[in-house]
This record gives structure tokens, C-alpha cells and sequence, in this order.
């Protein structure tokens, strides 16, 4: 997937997250100059909505522009609330869940 964005005066902030990236950093354009990254999409990624941030660094206006394309180069619609809601963490727990048996053996369950 290609992000394409256009005048940002690098005064914004640009991440991507999905269910296996975490806040991960892009660059912004600068002054009237347009910027491409392409982020390749992972198995776990397919069929799933990925969610760019866009924050900005300044409180002073600024018209951008943005669009997203796949690997044909197509455009990608995008929408404002993402379809199925933010993208999930999928980490792994080191936790142990207890059993109610475990509980007793230990005196913690509580009667």
C-alpha cells in the first residue's frame, strides 16, 4: 500500500498502526512537495483496516492532501471511522489464568 501526501511543511506527525504494527513513524512531505511511503502489507494485515494518524505539529492551518494506492497503483477509498473499528492489538499475554482449584490451593479464594 502506497501513502501519497502533499504539503505538509513537515509540521505533522504521520503513523501507521494495524493488528501487528504499533505506532510506527512516517515522514512527513515538505513545503509544496509531495512524499510517497509504501508499507508492504503482512498476511495478518490482509482483509483488515489499518489506521493513519495524522497529527499536527502547529496550531497555524494547513491545506494537504492524502490518498492511499495499491500495488496496481488504484486509489483506496478511505473513511473517517474505520469499518470494524481500530485495529486490535494481537500481542501475547504472559498471564497465567487461574482455575478455581489453583484459588484454594493458595488461600485465596474467598468463600
Amino acid at each position: 500500500m502506497h501513502f501519497h501526501h502533499f504539503d505538509l511543511d513537515s509540521s505533522a506527525y504521520l503513523k501507521v498502526n494495524s493488528i501487528v504494527r504499533k505506532d510506527v513513524p512516517l515522514a512527513p512531505s515538505g513545503n509544496g512537495v509531495w512524499r510517497q511511503s509504501e508499507q508492504k502489507i503482512f498476511g495478518a494485515e490482509q482483509n483488515t483496516s489499518m489506521d493513519y494518524q495524522i497529527r499536527s505539529k502547529s496550531p497555524l492551518p494547513n491545506d494537504a492532501v492524502v490518498y492511499f494506492t495499491n500495488q496496481y497503483g488504484d486509489a483506496i477509498p478511505f473513511f473517517s471511522t474505520p469499518i470494524g473499528g481500530l485495529p486490535q492489538d494481537h500481542y501475547k499475554s504472559q498471564q497465567k489464568q487461574f482455575t478455581k482449584e489453583d484459588l484454594e490451593k493458595e488461600g485465596l479464594n474467598k468463600k
